[in-house]
């Protein structure tokens, strides 16, 4: 895993169509949460391990979020990386 990780939201505030991406370039475990702006857990949206290539996950179709603000807390390998959106 590359030390930049390839990894976005768009578009953000976030649509129906609000999607995250990010690149492996080797075969990781990787959980991808959205958690609120306290911390908690809101949804579990992937856990497991990839293989090396490109994902991309709708956010919608898998949380189902309410206006507000959040984190997406993308975990590969037990580095943590973090990205706030907004939905409206």
């Amino acid at each position: 895993l590359e030390n930049n990780l390839n990894f976005n939201i768009y578009p953000n505030p976030a649509n129906e169509n609000t999607v995250i991406d990010f690149s492996l370039i080797s075969k990781q475990t990787v959980d991808l949460k959205v958690m609120d702006v306290v911390g908690r857990e809101v949804s579990t949206i992937f856990n497991g391990t990839l293989n090396t290539g490109d994902y991309k996950y709708n956010v919608n179709e898998q949380a189902k979020l309410a206006a507000g603000v959040y984190f997406i807390k993308l975990t590969v390998d037990n580095r943590v990386f973090t990205k706030k959106l907004v939905v409206e």
